[in-house]
């Protein structure tokens, strides 16, 4: 039972004998009317001061720190009255105070402050911890605050307010004052940083993060950062000075930024002896949100859709949405499922969206992208509507001649009139110049089929050629095929192929037959029947035509027979 009572002694012994006191104020027989110093031990800056607010005065007395003209009535008078007694310490260069406890004997006479309350600060008087307030007693007493030890590397303000006095005359003293804790070398210990990923990313802000192990010691944390690998800015970091033991998250929020713009950035430490450099990471800021494209330039199937960048670089990239189909605009201008990302400068200016339906609506949108693949949100929208399709163009058709009686009959049938102001018959003879002998107006213009009939009744019988001349009220003006007459409406042959070989993929000829129903067949050089169509034929010449467009070239052989199979005409056609 000693041996155990002798080994809990030692410990304790030896726990006592880690702290000392770095300063001790012995006021012995001053009278302390100004400030009083004294001498720390090693590695702390001397003098020390202990004094007094400039809310107070001085009052003689031999051995102790006394004072008067205390007027506060609470704590919060007596700080902002700067009444107190006190002191501030720091550690020599290169050293550090872990502290421990404080001991303030205090007494005041009748009619001095019956309250007090001791504190310290680390940041000149900003902020304090304080002790639980005391009543100051009439004779002097012992007061001891052991608070939670806490090392600093910076100055220590401790300082003692009072308040409650019944009378300015009234005095309070401190005698013998004690300040106990260890004096040290600050360790050597280099921080421990780790750039990690960027938050809250803007299209002109980044909160740049990391991590910092301070080891125990005061450490600044700043970031680096700039638009190359060499950085070149620097900011404090959140929060700027840290002491912790563990890996802790500190962040700069940095605005002012540019859009989709890219952002190297490394987090540093240091402290009073080593310093730390994280690794350099790279950040995009966010694009500009596009504003909404331009749509022009309509046609029956297109529009044109111009970009509207909104301050972004030239590297960023956009897509184009169209919002009435669900599709994106495609490299080409069709429109396509997957958006097509490429620069404004790679995109068409304009880009010509084709294959759209005339007379139809389209809502179009864009979308920016940055260079990490962050995508904005669309853009407002732009409508365009196509126009409505051209009128087909004049179709002629069943062009014929035939006499009758004392005149010539000309026939002939637009299949899709629309938009025709009037026809134009014109004639000539035989030295082939063609002049007009009658105008017929338009009758329906409803993109149907109409068929017109005009008797000539000259009796010229030089005349050899016949065609029409369709004018549109736009001006436009389209022939059709010239109709031959010979022998007064008999050309001598019934099928003839003109021109030969054909041109344009249709095959274009005169049959002169009388009225009724024919057999029109194309065969190949192999005597294949590659086209085959019926079709009513007027009275006298016809001007006829094949679409013959999908057809290899080569040489080809055109029929036409009776309903019943007879052989009409034949003649060879070179494609």
């Amino acid at each position: 039972m000693k041996k155990s009572l002798l080994f809990l002694l030692l410990v304790c012994a030896a726990v006592v004998s880690h702290a000392q006191t770095i300063v001790s104020f012995d006021f012995g027989t001053c009278e302390c009317t100004g400030v009083f110093n004294a001498t720390p031990v090693a590695n702390v800056q001397s003098p020390v001061a202990f004094s007094r607010g400039s809310g107070i005065s001085s009052n003689a007395g031999g051995g102790v720190f006394n004072s008067k003209g205390f007027s506060a009535s609470s704590q919060a008078t007596a700080q902002s009255g700067n009444e107190w007694h006190g002191f501030s310490v720091a550690p020599a260069t290169g050293y550090q105070i872990t502290y421990t406890s404080v001991s303030f004997p205090q007494q005041r006479s009748n009619t001095g402050p019956s309250s007090s309350i001791i504190g310290y600060s680390l940041n000149n008087g900003s902020t304090w911890t304080f002790a639980a307030v005391e009543s100051v007693p009439t004779t002097l007493g012992a007061n001891t605050w052991d608070f939670p030890d806490f090392t600093a590397t910076g100055t220590v303000l401790f300082r003692i307010f009072t308040w409650g006095a019944s009378s300015g005359t009234g005095t309070y003293r401190n005698d013998n004052v004690l300040l106990n804790g260890t004096a040290a070398l600050i360790p050597v210990v280099t921080p421990v940083v780790t750039t990690t990923a960027s938050a809250n990313i803007t299209t002109s802000s980044i909160s740049f993060r990391g991590t910092v192990n301070a080891g125990g010691v005061s450490t600044n944390v700043t970031f680096n950062y700039g638009t190359t690998s060499s950085l070149g800015t620097t900011v404090a970091g959140s929060p700027a000075t840290l002491s912790t033991s563990t890996a802790t998250t500190v962040a700069a929020n940095v605005s002012g930024l540019t859009p989709n713009t890219l952002y190297y950035y490394r987090v540093a430490a240091a402290n009073s002896s080593r310093s730390a450099n994280g690794n350099i990471l790279q950040v995009y800021t966010l694009a500009n949100t596009p504003a909404a494209p331009i749509v022009n330039g309509s046609t029956s199937n297109s529009l044109n859709v111009s970009i509207q960048t909104n301050s972004n670089p030239v590297i960023t990239e956009y897509a184009i949405y169209e919002s009435t189909t669900g599709q994106y605009v495609q490299a080409d201008g069709t429109l396509g499922a997957a958006p097509v990302w490429q620069s404004a400068a790679t995109w068409a200016s304009p880009v010509t969206v084709q294959g759209l339906s005339e007379s139809t609506p389209y809502s179009f949108q864009t979308q920016a992208v940055n260079g990490d693949g962050v995508e904005t949100p669309l853009s407002a929208s732009a409508t365009g509507t196509t126009s409505i399709g051209a009128p087909l163009p004049v179709r002629f058709a069943d062009v014929y001649v035939k006499s009758v009686n004392n005149y010539r009959e000309i026939g002939w049938t637009n299949l899709t009139e629309l938009d025709v102001q009037h026809y134009i018959v014109e004639r000539a003879g035989s030295n082939g110049t063609f002049a007009p002998v009658a105008t017929i107006a338009a009758r329906s213009n409803l993109g149907d089929k109409v068929v017109y009939r005009w008797n000539d009744e000259t009796t010229n019988t030089d005349v050899r050629y016949y065609r029409i001349r369709a004018v549109e009220y736009s001006g436009e003006e389209l022939y059709s095929d010239i109709v031959r007459v010979e022998n007064n409406g008999i050309t001598g042959k019934a099928l003839l192929v003109r021109p030969n070989p054909v041109r344009g993929g249709v095959i274009r000829y005169q049959a002169e037959v009388k009225a009724g129903r024919y057999q029109v067949a194309l065969y190949n050089a192999s005597g294949l029947r590659v086209i085959n169509r019926e079709q009513a034929l007027g009275e006298g010449v016809n001007s006829l035509s094949l679409e013959i467009g999908g057809l290899a070239a080569g040489i080809y052989f055109l029929e036409l027979r009776q309903a019943d199979g007879t052989l009409v005409g034949r003649q060879s056609v070179v494609r």
